[in-house]
Protein backbone atom coordinates (compact mmCIF):
# COMPACT_ATOMS: atom_id res chain seq x y z
CA UNK A 1 0.00 0.00 0.00
CA UNK A 2 1.40 3.41 -0.88
CA UNK A 3 1.64 6.38 1.47
CA UNK A 4 -1.01 8.40 -0.36
CA UNK A 5 -3.61 5.68 0.23
CA UNK A 6 -2.65 5.35 3.90
CA UNK A 7 -2.93 9.11 4.41
CA UNK A 8 -6.38 9.11 2.79
CA UNK A 9 -7.39 6.36 5.21
CA UNK A 10 -6.10 8.46 8.12
CA UNK A 11 -8.16 11.40 6.86
CA UNK A 12 -11.39 9.43 6.51
CA UNK A 13 -11.01 7.50 9.77
CA UNK A 14 -9.95 10.59 11.72
CA UNK A 15 -12.80 12.70 10.35
CA UNK A 16 -15.35 10.00 11.16
CA UNK A 17 -14.20 9.84 14.78
CA UNK A 18 -14.05 13.63 15.07
CA UNK A 19 -17.59 14.02 13.69
CA UNK A 20 -18.94 11.38 16.06
CA UNK A 21 -17.37 13.16 19.06
CA UNK A 22 -18.11 16.73 17.91
CA UNK A 23 -21.65 16.41 16.56
CA UNK A 24 -23.34 13.04 17.00
CA UNK A 25 -22.57 12.34 20.65
CA UNK A 26 -22.96 15.81 22.22
CA UNK A 27 -25.92 17.03 20.16
CA UNK A 28 -27.83 13.95 18.98
CA UNK A 29 -27.18 11.15 21.50
CA UNK A 30 -26.49 13.17 24.67
CA UNK A 31 -29.08 13.07 27.44
CA UNK A 32 -29.40 15.76 30.17
CA UNK A 33 -29.32 12.91 32.70
CA UNK A 34 -25.64 12.31 31.87
CA UNK A 35 -24.48 15.76 32.96
CA UNK A 36 -22.80 18.52 31.02
CA UNK A 37 -19.28 17.30 31.74
CA UNK A 38 -19.74 14.34 29.38
CA UNK A 39 -20.79 16.68 26.56
CA UNK A 40 -17.71 18.84 27.18
CA UNK A 41 -15.47 15.75 27.20
CA UNK A 42 -16.86 14.62 23.83
CA UNK A 43 -16.40 18.09 22.34
CA UNK A 44 -12.81 18.32 23.57
CA UNK A 45 -12.12 14.83 22.26
CA UNK A 46 -13.47 15.77 18.82
CA UNK A 47 -11.36 18.94 18.77
CA UNK A 48 -8.33 16.88 19.77
CA UNK A 49 -8.91 14.53 16.84
CA UNK A 50 -9.16 17.46 14.42
CA UNK A 51 -5.99 19.11 15.72
CA UNK A 52 -3.99 15.87 15.57
CA UNK A 53 -5.40 15.10 12.13
CA UNK A 54 -4.30 18.53 10.92
CA UNK A 55 -0.83 18.16 12.48
CA UNK A 56 -0.39 14.71 10.96
CA UNK A 57 -1.58 15.42 7.44
CA UNK A 58 -0.52 19.01 6.85
CA UNK A 59 2.95 18.51 8.32
CA UNK A 60 3.36 22.15 9.41
CA UNK A 61 6.84 23.60 9.15
CA UNK A 62 7.28 24.08 12.90
CA UNK A 63 6.65 20.33 13.40
CA UNK A 64 8.70 19.03 10.47
CA UNK A 65 11.34 17.49 12.74
CA UNK A 66 8.68 16.01 15.05
CA UNK A 67 6.40 14.08 12.69
CA UNK A 68 7.17 10.79 14.44
CA UNK A 69 6.19 12.39 17.74
CA UNK A 70 2.95 13.71 16.21
CA UNK A 71 2.08 10.19 15.04
CA UNK A 72 2.83 8.75 18.49
CA UNK A 73 0.71 11.46 20.13
CA UNK A 74 -2.18 10.67 17.76
CA UNK A 75 -1.87 6.94 18.49
CA UNK A 76 -1.79 7.62 22.23
CA UNK A 77 -4.82 9.89 21.98
CA UNK A 78 -6.80 7.20 20.17
CA UNK A 79 -5.74 4.56 22.71
CA UNK A 80 -6.76 6.86 25.57
CA UNK A 81 -10.15 7.39 23.91
CA UNK A 82 -10.67 3.63 23.63
CA UNK A 83 -9.75 3.14 27.30
CA UNK A 84 -12.10 5.96 28.33
CA UNK A 85 -14.95 4.22 26.51
CA UNK A 86 -14.47 1.11 28.63
CA UNK A 87 -14.02 3.06 31.87
CA UNK A 88 -16.73 5.71 31.48
CA UNK A 89 -18.92 4.46 28.63
CA UNK A 90 -21.54 1.79 28.38
CA UNK A 91 -19.84 -0.94 26.34
CA UNK A 92 -22.66 -3.45 26.81
CA UNK A 93 -25.31 -1.31 25.08
CA UNK A 94 -23.48 1.33 23.01
CA UNK A 95 -23.40 0.15 19.36
CA UNK A 96 -22.13 3.50 18.06
CA UNK A 97 -19.34 3.28 20.62
CA UNK A 98 -18.23 -0.08 19.25
CA UNK A 99 -18.29 1.22 15.66
CA UNK A 100 -16.22 4.20 16.74
CA UNK A 101 -13.76 1.98 18.62
CA UNK A 102 -13.31 -0.16 15.50
CA UNK A 103 -12.71 3.04 13.53
CA UNK A 104 -10.12 4.16 16.09
CA UNK A 105 -8.33 0.79 15.94
CA UNK A 106 -8.17 1.09 12.14
CA UNK A 107 -6.90 4.67 12.56
CA UNK A 108 -4.13 3.44 14.85
CA UNK A 109 -3.18 0.78 12.28
CA UNK A 110 -3.11 3.41 9.51
CA UNK A 111 -0.94 5.71 11.64
CA UNK A 112 1.52 2.88 12.31
CA UNK A 113 1.63 2.08 8.58
CA UNK A 114 2.23 5.75 7.79
CA UNK A 115 5.11 5.86 10.29
CA UNK A 116 6.71 2.83 8.65
CA UNK A 117 6.27 4.23 5.14
CA UNK A 118 7.62 7.60 6.30
CA UNK A 119 10.76 6.00 7.71
CA UNK A 120 11.39 4.14 4.42
CA UNK A 121 11.18 7.36 2.38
Amino acid sequence: MNRKTVRRAILVLGLFTAIVHLIILPFIVWSPDWGASLRVAWLLNGIGYLVLLWATLSEPEFLEDSQDLVHYAFIGFAVLTIIAFFVFGQPTTDKLGWVTKLDEILLIAALVMDLRLQSKA
